[in-house]
């Protein structure tokens, strides 16, 4: 099985301890879900970020992407990430393309790993 997610567990822990809430009774929660092969966090600094935001002509920016907000979840995610079993940090500052080829070489060998281990379509493994 693949599952792709945007903004998993790690993002709903960032920002709970941004927010002084219980990151613990997130992660409780999380732990009752499939655990993902690998996560994958884009790391931006907090001034880049929010240049990035405000240069959005169809969305305005919300009341949590100030910068000093996004300072402090990047920190948190950064620390989170650190201790996360298969969590993968890559620099999300260079090129799109740059960024892609990152990511893609940190989630190819996962996929080869899971489809070589999946059933076939008749249900024997092979």
């Amino acid at each position: 099985r693949i599952l792709i997610w945007d903004r998993g567990p790690l993002c709903y822990r960032a920002y709970a301890a941004a927010y002084g809430g219980d990151s613990g009774f997130v992660t409780r929660m999380h732990h009752l879900l499939p655990q993902p092969s690998v996560t994958i966090l884009l790391d931006v600094p907090a001034p880049i970020a929010h240049e990035r935001i405000r240069a959005r002509p169809e969305k305005p920016p919300k009341r949590d992407e100030d910068e000093t907000v996004l300072a402090d979840v990047r920190e948190k995610y950064l620390a989170l990430a650190r201790h996360t079993p298969g969590c993968a940090i890559v620099d999300g500052t260079g090129a799109p393309c740059a960024v892609t080829e990152a990511v893609a070489a940190i989630v190819e060998p996962v996929l080869e790993a899971t489809a070589r281990d999946a059933p076939d379509a008749d249900g024997t493994m092979r």
